[in-house]
């Protein structure tokens, strides 16, 4: 393993736990039947995670 491997297990980690995070709420909000709260989470979070990436490259882009 390289030295970085603790840190990009933790990353991962990280990114595993806030999905299932999120699947599980997404997944309850369904199942008490509140369909539009469910159907808002997803597409809030997918779209600000999208909107974040987009950011977050043109920034970089910009810098570099």
């Amino acid at each position: 393993p390289y030295a970085g491997s603790s840190v990009t297990h933790k990353l991962h980690s990280g990114g595993s736990t806030t999905l299932s995070t999120f699947s599980l709420e997404t997944v309850e909000l369904l199942e008490q039947g509140r369909w539009a709260a469910g159907g808002g989470y997803i597409l809030a979070s997918v779209g600000l995670c999208l909107a974040g990436v987009l950011l977050g490259r043109a920034l970089v882009w910009k810098i570099l």
